[in-house]
């Protein structure tokens, strides 16, 4: 008569065998992809190299989220959780992988934070393709440092909240006092104040006042509307347009063809980088905190 025991151990065994036997073809079916998607990486690196012209920021951008999309068995259905995870619309992501458009340094951002599964957008520039880090440092007016952590983590917590968002951006202008945060927030913006240096998002300076920390953030396109929409409101002042020299409100708007519309883009475009790289200026540093922002869009629903 067969021992129940040996049989019930018998079966155990079989079933350990068969899990191990499936965790070996798993990891070995797992690192066969990776080996697979570093030689196609490594293979596109290559042509940028050999062929840049053929091979710019757009075949590279499309080629990554091809090989994104290919850790999904749907596509559509994997299209749609990226579009979610980067906050890219679908169409813009089918647009970037038919190489379509271009995408600017803040899509960069989102499409490759996902990729590498990091909100460090510092640590990104060392992971991403040399044609992708090239267009982030050239079109980012922001200046990069070792000393500086961007993340999109802080990003969070200034579009969670308006005051940290003021506070945040004034100090970025030049350094504030606890006075003035207290003065114009109140108790509630001071405490924001101490959970934004506990978090080094702001620091303390030798000189007892506080400006921007260690972890910064890299503005979105929904944060600078937030932030344009209520630093207009808060300090936007029509009456000093009786003056000159004191601000500058305008608005215009037109029925415009494709052509006269790119137009306005660019020469939008130009003058932010034109007031940005004055600021850097040493000439230019001065005691008059202001802001610029600039908005130019279609007159049609949002997507």
């Amino acid at each position: 008569m067969k021992d129940k025991g040996l049989e019930r151990c018998g079966n155990a065994g079989h079933v350990w065998l068969f899990y191990i036997t499936y965790l070996c073809l798993l990891t070995k079916i797992i690192l066969s992809s990776r080996r697979e998607l570093m030689r196609e990486r490594t293979s596109l690196d290559n042509n940028v190299a050999n062929n840049p012209i053929q091979c710019g920021l757009s075949s590279v951008v499309a080629a990554d989220l091809k090989l994104k999309l290919s850790e999904f068995k749907d596509p559509k259905k994997g299209l749609r959780i990226l579009s979610e995870q980067m906050g890219i619309h679908p169409k813009t992501l089918r647009r970037l992988i038919a190489q379509e458009n271009r995408p600017g340094y803040l899509t960069l951002y989102k499409i490759y934070r996902i990729i590498f599964s990091t909100s460090n957008d510092t640590e990104i520039l060392k992971l991403v393709p040399k044609v992708v880090a090239d267009e982030i440092k050239k079109l980012n007016p922001k200046k990069l440092s070792k000393e500086v952590t961007f993340s999109s983590n802080v990003e969070k917590v200034l579009l969670n909240d308006p005051v940290a968002l003021e506070i945040y951006f004034l100090a970025g202008t030049a350094p504030i006092s606890k006075d003035m945060v207290a003065f114009r927030f109140g108790t509630y913006g001071s405490n924001k104040l101490k959970s934004l240096l506990k978090d080094r998002i702001l620091q303390v300076l030798e000189s007892g006042m506080i400006s921007l920390g260690e972890n910064r953030t890299n503005f979105s396109p929904e944060l600078i509307k937030m932030c344009g929409i209520q630093l207009t409101e808060h300090y936007s002042k029509p009456v000093c347009t009786d003056e000159m020299g004191q601000n500058y409100l305008a608005i215009y708007g037109s029925s415009l063809s494709q052509d006269a519309y790119n137009e306005w883009l660019r020469i939008d475009e130009q003058a932010y980088y034109k007031k940005a790289e004055l600021a850097k200026q040493a000439s230019s540093k001065g005691s008059i905190r202001a802001y610029t922002f600039i908005s130019t869009d279609t007159l049609t629903q949002q997507k």
